[in-house]
């Protein structure tokens, strides 16, 4: 009998998972990873429960084991799991991962940011420390946090319902200043120009980008061009 077909194992390995000795609690989540590469294995986890525990296990583990954790969550986001993963509160938490030092919790949470916001259905919350969390981004302008803070961005402002959410004068400023810092890089001034123009698509995005339109003709607009481009006329 397959582990993922009997309760007892089942219950045993979330057992394992939450165990003192960490390298135990290691191997519990690599079995983990290893069954729900099976379809038949990840809809069985799934049933069982383990999509809230393992979100809840995010916030307490160690580097190593979030991870495990994470590649588990990206496995099951190919499901039918979007909606309920975000009812579960997974976006704030994804969000902040993105921004860890540790590349591969970065580049996970990534992964599982984009898989979450594929169907534009799905209704994320970003709550208000989030926010606050994104804006404060601004004051750090190395180059591999901007890289971050676009690539979120770009993933919520791909999200109608999200999109709202930050369309704010410091999430504005701050993607006008990356734009600014890095003009020499054709692809982040893109990455800029794209998040913006999608923000154009409210009255309210319009409103604050037309009190920065003569920084947005320095930066996207040759000094020759005297007039903002049709995406962003703030009239229409």
């Amino acid at each position: 009998m397959e582990i993922y077909s009997n309760t007892t194992s089942l219950h045993n390995l979330q057992r394992h998972i939450i165990d003192k000795n960490i390298w135990i609690r290691y191997k519990a989540c690599r079995t983990l990873h290893y069954l729900v590469s099976n379809r038949s294995g990840a809809d069985a986890i799934i049933k069982a429960g383990f999509l809230p525990f393992l979100l809840k296990r995010l916030l307490h583990e160690e580097r190593d084991i979030i991870v495990v954790i994470l590649e588990i969550l990206r496995q099951l986001l190919h499901l039918d799991v979007k909606q309920v993963t975000c009812h579960l509160g997974a976006l704030p938490v994804l969000i902040r991962f993105v921004f860890d030092k540790f590349y591969d919790v970065s580049s996970f949470s990534q992964d599982c940011l984009e898989l979450l916001l594929t169907d534009n259905s799905v209704r994320g919350v970003i709550d208000d420390k989030t926010l606050a969390f994104l804006k404060n981004m601004r004051y750090n302008m190395d180059r591999e946090t901007c890289l971050k803070s676009l690539a979120v961005y770009k993933l919520l402002s791909n999200s109608t319902f999200l999109r709202n959410r930050i369309i704010l004068p410091e999430i504005i400023d701050h993607i006008l200043n990356i734009a600014e810092r890095f003009k020499s890089e054709n692809q982040i001034v893109l990455d800029c120009f794209t998040i913006l123009h999608k923000m154009c698509d409210v009255a309210f995005g319009r409103r604050i980008l037309e009190r920065r339109k003569f920084l947005i003709i320095n930066v996207f607009l040759p000094n020759d061009k005297p007039a903002l481009p049709a995406s962003f006329d703030t009239k229409k």
